[in-house]
């Protein structure tokens, strides 16, 4: 069955932001294209009409990761004018920040691959 240009655009979206969430929670290492896919409820078939690889998905998948860090950064510290860097901070390393990985820093993740394959 053929799906639409903008479903199909919809389904990418999906797939990285699956991405991004996973590989913040298990690290690159910790996922393969058919957790990301079974996650976004999607078949495994319909990865690579997206997607040119894996590395090519974590790459998206990191600055999709990256992009909402900052938009949260930024919003923390908008919310305390007279301390950024004590609101940037706490959050950070809050409870909340350590206990919902899949939303938190992609750095972690970053750092948990082996040395020479650390590709972005």
């Amino acid at each position: 069955m053929r799906v639409s240009r903008e479903k199909a655009q919809e389904n990418r979206e999906l797939v990285i932001e699956t991405a991004a969430r996973l590989l913040r929670e298990r690290g690159f290492e910790g996922i393969g294209i058919a957790d990301i896919m079974e996650a976004a409820g999607l078949t495994h078939g319909g990865f690579y009409r997206n997607f040119a690889s894996k590395d090519d998905l974590a790459t998206l998948a990191s600055a999709r990761a990256a992009e909402t860090m900052k938009a949260t950064m930024i919003a923390r510290l908008g919310q305390s004018p007279g301390e950024p860097f004590r609101a940037l901070v706490e959050h950070y390393i809050s409870r909340a920040h350590h206990d919902d990985r899949g939303s938190g820093c992609i750095l972690p993740a970053h750092l948990q691959m082996p040395r020479g394959s650390r590709k972005l």
